[in-house]
Parts: C-alpha cells; sequence; structure tokens
C-alpha cells in the first residue's frame, strides 16, 4: 500500500513495474492511498520498482519491494516527499494482522 502524505499535498503520480507485472500509472490524492497485490516468484527475486512524481515536488525512483527486505503480507508506504529532516519514504511492515515493525524512513533510489 502506498499512502501520498507529500508535504505540499499535490496528488502523486506513481507508476510501479516488476519484470513480470506492469501496474500502469495511478494518480493518488493527498492523504490517500492505493492498494496493489502480487505473488512472489518461486525464486523468490520479486522486485518492484516504482516512479514518483508530484508537482512542485519531485521525480524519484524507489524499489518499493523486494523479497529478501521487505517479507510481510502487508507492507505499508508512507510517501513524505521531500524536504524536512527526514528520509522521503516510510515502512509499516505486517504478518497475520499483527505489525511486524514500525521500521524508519527510506531515501529515495540513487
Amino acid at each position: 500500500m502506498i499512502i501520498n502524505l507529500v508535504r505540499n499535498a499535490e496528488v502523486l503520480n506513481v507508476h510501479c513495474s516488476s519484470s513480470e507485472d506492469d501496474l500502469g500509472l495511478k494518480h493518488i490524492r493527498f492523504a490517500r492511498s492505493w492498494y496493489f497485490k502480487f505473488r512472489v516468484n518461486w525464486k523468490s527475486t520479486t522486485k518492484f520498482r516504482c516512479h514518483f512524481t508530484w508537482r512542485g515536488g519531485g521525480d524519484h525512483w524507489f524499489t518499493i519491494f523486494k523479497d529478501r527486505r521487505d517479507h510481510c503480507d502487508l507492507c505499508i508506504w508512507r510517501v513524505l516527499g521531500d524536504g524536512g529532516k527526514e528520509k522521503p519514504m516510510i515502512r509499516q511492515r505486517w504478518w497475520k494482522d499483527e505489525e511486524l515493525e514500525y521500521e524508519g524512513f527510506f531515501d529515495w533510489d540513487k
């Protein structure tokens, strides 16, 4: 799940894909979310990369799912955008309706 919390309250444009799936371009209004589901491949190498853009703020890439890093049945990503002292992405991992961890901040991909 991706939640739009960009600091300037603009619409967040997101285009996510893996080597097997292209989820298309989504437009997430401020304080709203977008949820997608998929199956991890048998080699556990599934990786989803997303392109994030918003007016007055950014043009960024982020690997939103890597099986070895994000093992969860629900990963919630809060996109904060740019600015402030924090990094732009926050992840929260859930497994079987229990919070595994509220993990700190992540940077955009380089």
